[in-house]
């Protein structure tokens, strides 16, 4: 990679440490007021198991009350869906521990039209 060789131990560390950080930020307490929520949803490529498919990259970022932006969650699914938009706020809503809670209200737009759910 760039000129340089790693062996085998050295990527699985590395790798570990990577997993390890990804689980932390994932799993971290929101302990601020993020009084808006931008949620959105891109689809990537992934390889699981020599199998390349697209899969839904869902994100919610948080906005505070002096307008800055934060990552707050991002996740993976099959598809972008009802279900996995109310897994994904359920675990976020979970994490939040500040005084002002996450309200949130997610539209989709279906053949069927629109499909509310709230937490």
């Amino acid at each position: 990679m760039c000129g340089h060789a790693f062996s085998a131990s050295a990527v699985s560390a590395i790798n570990k440490r990577l997993d390890d950080s990804l689980d932390a930020f994932a799993s971290r307490p929101l302990a601020e007021p993020f009084p808006y929520l931008i949620l959105d949803a891109r689809y990537e490529k992934v390889r699981e198991g020599g199998v390349v498919t697209s899969q839904a990259v869902l994100i919610a970022v948080g906005i505070d009350w002096d307008g800055r932006r934060q990552i707050l969650a991002v996740d993976m699914a099959n598809r972008e869906s009802s279900s996995s938009w109310k897994d994904f706020l359920i675990g976020l809503h979970r994490r939040e521990q500040s005084q002002v809670p996450l309200r949130t209200l997610h539209l989709k737009l279906n053949a069927n039209g629109p499909c509310f759910f709230r937490l």
